[in-house]
């Protein structure tokens, strides 16, 4: 996937709130909302794929495609690489 291909850094938070806005606790959702409304995506990005990994729900092939491409554009996020292997079930056996 190209970058040009890919939705806007706000636009796959959203997305992924809204995948996932019935698992999230009280405070996680307010996390999101709050870091949502003043554009602080990395956070969302944590909350929620710590959601994610918690209860286990499963992401579309394409959502998981956007967040990959979304770690590649951002050397700073590179630590989430490791929470979305675990969302996706990507973590190699011990």
């Amino acid at each position: 996937m190209k970058a040009t291909d890919r939705p806007r850094e706000s636009t796959l938070a959203w997305d992924l709130v809204d995948h996932v806005h019935a698992h999230l606790t009280d405070a996680e959702r307010n996390t999101a909302f709050v870091h949502l409304g003043v554009g602080d995506y990395s956070p969302v990005f944590q909350c929620v794929l710590e959601a994610v990994v918690r209860e286990r729900i499963s992401l579309p092939e394409e959502m998981v495609g956007m967040l990959r491409g979304w770690i590649e554009d951002y050397d700073l996020h590179r630590d989430f690489g490791v929470i979305l292997a675990r969302a996706v079930g990507d973590v190699p056996p011990a």
